[in-house]
């Protein structure tokens, strides 16, 4: 028997940790926001290195709205912004908001730039990309730490998170992570990350438990390998 109430559940513990991790230090404003005044060519000039999908408007310094880069591409150049005014999107993130947050609004206005704006009086301070946010995520222990990404597989009926942490704590390993990768009617996968002092009483203490696994042993991991258990992560956390 399993006890519920001692075992850590992963679930919360990683949205508490994106709840403390503000966006503050990876606010930037390297790239101006445009005026109503400008035109869509100075709104497509853009270094070689940037593509943002959208771009802040603001006018006296207060955020107007957000244009999509897509959008314009077609347009004529010599179009200003302000005669784009009613197509500007309306979503932003305020200096407090956590990781948490910043993945949600990526991931709902499919974005990778969010301007961030003074909740008292709508001043743009400056933005944030996706890719800043997803290089913090990944020096966090479930990415950066040296381990192994073990899969689970188990009826529905009989997921029980807090039974593999306690089943992966009794057979002396450390869990850096652990989070739903697919939730069917009929069965449940959990993706893990562990570091185990012998990964094969670790499996066999899962099998014994009716969990099938499978795994891949190497601690290094690609970038498209990480950007996979992101998005993993992002849909564990019902983006």
């Amino acid at each position: 028997m399993f006890d519920e109430a001692k075992s850590s559940n992963l679930a919360t513990n990683l949205e508490e940790r994106f709840s403390y991790m503000t966006i503050a230090p990876y606010i930037l404003n390297h790239l101006p926001p445009l005026a109503l005044e400008d035109s869509l060519a100075q709104a497509l000039d853009l270094p070689t290195d940037v593509a943002p999908s959208h771009r802040a408007v603001v006018s006296q310094g207060v955020w107007q709205g957000n244009m999509s880069m897509a959008d314009v591409e077609e347009l004529s150049p010599a179009t200003q912004v302000q005669e784009l005014r009613m197509d500007l999107e309306n979503f932003h993130l305020s200096p407090n908001a956590n990781l948490m947050e910043a993945v949600k609004a990526f991931q709902s206005y499919e974005a990778n730039y969010i301007p961030v704006v003074l909740p008292e009086n709508g001043h743009f301070v400056g933005y944030i990309l996706q890719e800043d946010i997803f290089n913090a995520l990944c020096e966090m222990p479930l990415f950066s730490e040296e381990g192994i990404w073990i899969n689970l597989r188990v009826p529905t009926q009989d997921f029980s998170l807090s039974e593999i942490t306690q089943i992966t704590e009794v057979n002396n390993a450390k869990l850096y992570a652990a989070f739903v990768s697919h939730l069917g009617e009929e069965s449940v996968e959990i993706a893990l990350k562990i570091k185990p002092e012998r990964l094969s009483e670790v499996v066999a203490a899962y099998e014994r438990y009716g969990y099938m696994v499978s795994y891949e042993a190497g601690a290094s991991e690609r970038a498209d390998e990480m950007r996979e258990r992101y998005n993993q992560l992002i849909r564990f956390l019902n983006v």
